[in-house]
């Protein structure tokens, strides 16, 4: 058993590191969580602040190792939920990237529907022809998305039941990263990889053909259960600068309780979202538009999934997968970053955006 004074060194790195964090001093709160590991290499909450910190710089040889240690630490409702998936496995053996031979695994999602589009590109990594089948088991909104892979073989919604008789190993989609080694070099990010039918884009080819102008899709919030999505998500409001630029047609992407601003703006903008019942239909229409501007949801990671062009809209205090100072991403070559120069400060970003979308639409 850890000594107590050793307990106490420990968490002391831990406080000094998060302090620095804070401050986006990511690579000096990481020495100080190593350091907190070096007393204690069972500390659980530094394990995780490893694993975020390395993320932030890239080193996602270092991060996704210690990602794997959400399932211990980190954030203790979704640890929860981890622990209880792995449970109803039936005693299932979790796959750790050993050659399947003639076995089924089943690759499962978790977190929010941006992670699972986020990281749905590493089951590209599973190349025909291949042992065994591949089963992913998924949110009902992502079925018909994750069924037009052309290297899954099944899909089942989360909200059926699945018999453990269907699949042999199981891992999580956010572990795949790891099982494959990934660092940033070789991180897979050749855009598209989400392919949707023909017939579905020329429906809404068919309808936006008589929009005149730039058109452009809009996404301004995400859901209420992230605990900081009062800081990611915008107010329609904010998007005010955009609706007097000429040239340009607005289209909603928005779909929950945030839509309703829409109705209550007055705007002309085209709100066609509740005809979209899953994301496979939202990326037919999201295929046909020329721009998509979002705030850091699903919404960007479907476009930068489609190799559209996508302006995400960051908060300043940022996340792992954006990193810091950049305004592209290693994730989705099609991505433009605009970040917030201080906290909560949309004005000067949306007064940029509108700068550089009324050159774009002039060109």
């Amino acid at each position: 058993m850890l000594p107590a004074a050793a307990r106490c060194a420990a968490e002391r790195c831990k406080k000094e590191g998060n302090a620095l964090f804070v401050q986006q001093r990511i690579e000096e709160a990481l020495v100080c969580y190593l350091q907190a590991l070096a007393i204690d290499p069972d500390y659980g909450d530094a394990q995780w602040n490893v694993a975020v910190a390395a993320l932030f710089l890239g080193d996602y040889a270092t991060g996704f190792t210690y990602f794997e240690k959400r399932f211990a630490a980190g954030d203790k409702a979704h640890m929860a939920h981890l622990q209880g998936v792995v449970a109803m496995m039936a005693g299932k053996r979790c796959w750790h990237g050993e050659k399947l031979r003639g076995e089924n695994l089943l690759v499962w999602t978790e977190q929010g529907f941006g992670d699972s589009l986020m990281f749905l590109r590493f089951l590209a990594k599973f190349e025909r022809p291949r042992d065994g089948r591949l089963l992913v088991a998924c949110e009902p909104e992502l079925v018909r998305t994750m069924a037009a892979l052309p290297w899954v073989d099944e899909v089942v919604s989360k909200a059926s039941p699945l018999s453990p008789d269907r699949f042999d190993v199981h891992c999580s989609l956010l572990s795949l990263p790891h099982r494959f080694g990934t660092t940033l070099a070789t991180l897979p990010n050749a855009v598209p990889y989400l392919a949707v039918p023909a017939a579905m884009k020329q429906q809404w080819r068919a309808r936006l053909s008589a929009c005149a102008g730039l058109k452009v899709g809009l996404a301004w919030a995400g859901g209420k259960e992230l605990a900081s999505d009062a800081l990611r998500s915008l107010a329609l409001l904010a998007f005010a600068p955009l609706t007097e630029l000429a040239g340009i047609r607005l289209v909603s992407l928005q779909k929950g309780e945030p839509a309703r601003q829409l109705a209550a703006s007055g705007w002309p903008v085209i709100d066609w979202m509740d005809e979209c019942a899953d994301f496979l239909d939202t990326a037919a229409l999201v295929d046909n538009l020329d721009l998509v501007i979002s705030a850091d949801t699903a919404v960007a990671h479907l476009a930068g999934a489609l190799g559209k062009p996508v302006w995400l809209l960051n908060r300043f205090d940022s996340e792992w997968r954006w990193m810091l100072g950049r305004e592209d991403s290693p994730w989705y070559p099609s991505m433009r970053i605009f970040r917030q120069p201080v906290p909560h400060d949309w004005g000067s970003v949306m007064a940029r955006i509108a700068r550089e979308l009324e050159s774009l639409a002039a060109a």
